[in-house]
């Protein structure tokens, strides 16, 4: 889904890390997700989004999964790309321990989110 400041309502929980798998199109986007908690707390996750064409980026900085890339044309005719795109894993650390209530998505149609999770202390990734 493209990020238009969409609202999620999650399981009011405490929280230790929001994983998420994206990209970004054209460049890539330094924006801020919010959480909020059940007091109404609000807290900025920092979230780079790397631009979906760069396999050459740090694997120590976030696992990548490359894709065949289809364009799909106004006249329905469907060209298939002769490079891939790539989705990143990123791991955003939650600065609170407070229970959580909702996600808010930046308002950036740019980046593309594919997969959203949420951790608590003592579950895997």
């Amino acid at each position: 889904m493209a990020c238009l400041e969409q609202r999620i309502a999650i399981p009011s929980k405490a929280y230790h890390e929001l994983i998420i798998l994206a990209t970004a199109e054209f460049e890539d986007f330094m924006t801020m997700i919010k959480v909020l908690t059940i007091d109404k707390q609000e807290f900025d996750l920092a979230f780079e989004c790397i631009c979906w064409v760069k396999p050459e980026i740090d694997i120590v900085k976030t696992q990548h999964y490359s894709f065949s890339r289809a364009r799909k044309h106004p006249d329905d005719l469907i060209e298939v790309c002769e490079d891939n795109g790539y989705i990143y894993k990123y791991c955003l650390p939650i600065p609170t321990n407070a229970e959580l209530t909702t996600i808010i998505l930046p308002l950036c149609p740019n980046i593309h989110i594919f997969a959203m999770n949420l951790v608590t202390n003592g579950t895997h990734k």
